[in-house]
């Protein structure tokens, strides 16, 4: 398996134990720790994600008492066929012992099964190794970097479209405005001068409307100003008549 595998420990939560199993260990084995069952049909399983797995775990010597039978246990993975293991007993304990690795598995979540085949065959699990599926790189731009060069082609076609279309009516304008030297600049004179009778006829027309609006409001003000005059007189007459008819103890007189 590759170095860039990842070490599970046999304390790790994901490790789901079914029957009797106990825990121990020594400083030979992964974290010092272990778990080990001599129960046959006692069940371990281990859920991972990755491409393939491997089961290690520690073989007792042939001098331990209760050790009666060569360890048998079975692996397996998802729905897959069961595979089988036999240890050998030695004259010492085998450490980090390879008893199952997996065949390259799709990329995803997987659940590794194991089961222990005999009894007082001692089962010792101490770790599992996994290879974690592969992240790979694209030598593609990223959607963003090809929106953002999309967005600059787009936004310079634009710029060139806009150019093209101030030219051609820059070079319009210029053709419209320039004069012709043709006999038709005759012509053009005399409509100027005709242009030029009318506009003084207009004017004329203008100056005498503004006179006789003028006049017509200098008659009205008149108008206006003696009728005022008038009714003022009239209100002074009638004012002297009033005071005039006004009985005596209405005049003040000096206390007696």
């Amino acid at each position: 398996m590759s170095s860039k595998s990842t070490i599970v420990d046999d304390r790790d939560a994901n490790g789901k134990f079914t029957g009797q199993w106990r825990q121990d260990g020594v400083a030979e084995e992964n974290n010092h720790s272990t778990t080990y069952t001599k129960v046959k049909g006692a069940q371990a399983q281990f859920t991972f994600t990755g491409t393939k797995i491997g089961i290690y775990g520690t073989i007792a010597s042939k001098k331990q008492p209760e050790q009666k039978h060569n360890p048998e246990s079975t692996y397996k993975v998802d729905d897959g066929p069961e595979i089988k293991f036999t240890g050998k007993l030695g004259e010492n304990v085998a450490f980090k012992q390879l008893f199952f690795q997996s065949d390259d598995l799709s990329a995803g979540k997987h659940t590794l099964t194991i089961t222990n085949q005999v009894d007082d065959g001692f089962l010792y699990i101490d770790y599992l190794e996994i290879q974690p599926v592969a992240t790979t790189s694209s030598s593609f731009l990223p959607s963003s970097s090809l929106r953002s060069s999309s967005s600059a082609v787009s936004a310079s076609t634009t710029a060139q479209q806009a150019s093209t279309v101030i030219s051609h009516a820059t070079i319009t304008t210029v053709v419209d405005y320039t004069p012709s030297p043709s006999a038709d600049s005759s012509v053009d004179g005399a409509d100027a001068v005709g242009t030029t009778a009318t506009g003084t006829n207009n004017a004329t027309k203008i100056a005498a409307g503004i006179f006789g609006g003028i006049v017509g409001v200098a008659f009205l003000v008149a108008i206006i100003v003696v009728a005022l005059k008038k009714r003022k007189d009239k209100r002074r007459d009638e004012a002297i008549d009033f005071y005039a008819n006004r009985s005596p103890w209405h005049q003040k007189t000096e206390y007696q």
